[in-house]
């Protein structure tokens, strides 16, 4: 294995250099690209954390229709024509239809915490206040990421500063205690949904 800090980075970790273009550097420099992986992993990790909880909203409304279909449907406007009840052939395909269409219709509104409300809006449930915004912290983080190239504005410094560290006009500084702490609030607050959602009958336990 090469030692020489001027050799390429392939040589050094004990790799065919023509295998993996992008160790064609200097090994000196792999103390920079072990960070620049490190930010690709922790930004992959809070996209995907984002796409988990998407998944579970929409499974939240599947269950709560089961229980009330009628209070589902109702919260986004829209309707079946005869030929598209014709394709979709069973009930249980037009059940997902439904399902799907509101959830479009909630998530287009771009806005995790609307989104959360709405889905909930028909329920009793009173989820901690706090509990719900140390979650949300970390869900916005997706779209400082995808739509800000990870900088800070003013209205998520101004709402989240008192629990992710950050300044107004500079990147988020990716840290794996940001990535722990936001998939351990996250899930915190999928428990408790999940609580208060079967306590009150609005969906069966699972």
């Amino acid at each position: 294995v090469a030692k020489s800090k001027d050799g390429p980075l392939a040589s050094a970790l004990g790799y065919e250099q023509n295998k993996y273009d992008q160790l064609h550097v200097p090994s000196r420099e792999g103390k920079r690209l072990i960070t620049q992986a490190k930010n690709a992993n922790y930004r992959a990790a809070l996209i995907s954390l984002y796409s988990i909880w998407s998944h579970y909203m929409r499974d939240i409304l599947g269950l709560m229709y089961q229980v009330s279909p009628h209070q589902v449907s109702q919260k986004a406007h829209g309707e079946i024509k005869f030929n598209e009840i014709i394709n979709l052939g069973s009930y249980e395909a037009i059940q997902q239809y439904i399902i799907d269409h509101v959830f479009r219709g909630l998530e287009n509104e771009q806005s995790t915490k609307k989104l959360l409300d709405k889905i909930i809006k028909h329920t009793k449930i009173s989820l901690s206040q706090s509990l719900k915004v140390n979650a949300l912290a970390y869900l916005e983080i997706r779209h400082l990421l995808v739509h800000a190239n990870g900088y800070i504005d003013e209205k998520y410094q101004k709402t989240y500063g008192g629990i992710v560290t950050c300044e107004t006009g500079k990147k988020l500084k990716m840290k794996w205690s940001i990535v722990d702490a936001a998939f351990g609030k996250v899930e915190e607050l999928c428990r408790e949904i999940d609580r208060l959602l079967i306590a009150g009958g609005y969906i069966n336990g699972r």
